[in-house]
């Protein structure tokens, strides 16, 4: 087991840091957020799967299915410009440039790129209530400490 240090603690299973070029899949105990933003509290499963093909293809992000965010497909798939094989995936980039860019997402959602049709609408057309439903799923993922 490693851990890194990513804002706050991330546990990571499974993964020799100084190997990640063979076959890996591991889920980070959580991902969270600052501290000043409506997403605060909340620690997200998110998984990570690298393939055999890695770096030269990107891993694969998820959260659990259901995850309410514009850029977070039903299926709980991130979608990330940076984290798309066709066009800005580039083998150079970490891990915790990856990291960073989810969590950035999180707070900034890009409008241009939905993946979900209910956080998208909201996000555009009523921002009270799609930061009531963000606070709302940031208690439906307490911290684990």
């Amino acid at each position: 087991m490693a851990a890194a240090v990513f804002i706050c603690l991330i546990n990571l299973r499974g993964v020799n840091s100084d190997d990640m070029n063979e076959y890996v899949s591991y889920r980070l105990e959580s991902i969270c957020c600052c501290s000043v933003t409506d997403w605060e509290g909340g620690h997200y499963p998110l998984t990570m799967h690298f393939s055999e093909d890695y770096p030269s293809k990107p891993p694969k992000c998820k959260f659990q299915p259901g995850f309410f965010h514009p850029n977070v497909y039903p299926s709980g798939t991130v979608c990330l410009s940076i984290l798309n094989e066709d066009s800005g995936w580039r083998p150079a980039i970490t891990v915790k440039q990856i990291l960073v860019g989810i969590q950035d997402l999180l707070d900034q959602p890009n409008p241009d790129d939905p993946a979900q049709t209910d956080g998208y609408q909201l996000y555009m057309q009523d921002t009270v209530e799609y930061k009531r439903r963000v606070k709302q799923q940031a208690k439906q993922y307490p911290a684990l400490l």
